[in-house]
């Protein structure tokens, strides 16, 4: 069953609203949307806020769709075209990639989405991102992250420290010392 309408060439009707600059649109096996490439700017309205799908070409971020869809047409994610503050369930967080659950959740955020290359490296990606503070309950912790990961109900699943990071500070036992990697909740 389709889950979107070609209005003319360039735009869709999708379950979101009309999408106009579409340069490309990939569907699944079975007919279903499955994610647009724009070249206009759009706005998607979601639990994490007004999203703004990338539609510029850009030599630093990773080829994907600006937004990908399941086959019942829900936005499971979206590339934005800047890194934007998103409502998360800790609060406003700046993000470049966002990923929700099929129901409209947030799954993941992450933080900047570069590809790291022989002309980007990690450490031209780390130096656009920013330390943050996280109060967890248990413990405190200030670090330079790639992303988070929630759990349907909003709490907390993981996060994934930026790799290298040496200014991982917390209060409690736990230090999450220089090496990258995952810290799960």
């Amino acid at each position: 069953m389709q889950n979107y309408m070609v209005l003319d060439s360039g735009t869709l009707q999708t379950p979101y609203g009309i999408l106009g600059g579409v340069d490309s649109f990939l569907c699944h096996p079975t007919g279903e949307l499955s994610g647009v490439t724009l070249s206009e700017k759009n706005m998607i309205v979601t639990q994490a806020g007004e999203l703004v799908p990338a539609y510029t070409e850009n030599g630093r971020r990773k080829k994907k769709p600006s937004v990908e869809f399941d086959k019942q047409g829900m936005v499971v994610s979206v590339a934005l075209e800047e890194q934007q503050e998103v409502l998360t369930p800790i609060g406003e967080l700046p993000v470049e990639l966002i990923k929700f659950y099929p129901t409209g959740e947030l799954h993941r955020i992450f933080i900047l989405d570069g590809q790291i290359s022989g002309f980007w490296t990690e450490e031209d990606e780390r130096e656009l991102n920013i330390s943050l503070t996280f109060d967890l309950g248990f413990t405190e912790f200030q670090a330079m992250i790639n992303g988070l990961c929630f759990y349907k109900s909003g709490d907390i699943k993981s996060i994934t420290l930026f790799p290298g990071g040496k200014d991982c500070h917390t209060d409690s036992h736990w230090n999450g010392g220089n090496q990258g990697g995952t810290f799960l909740i």
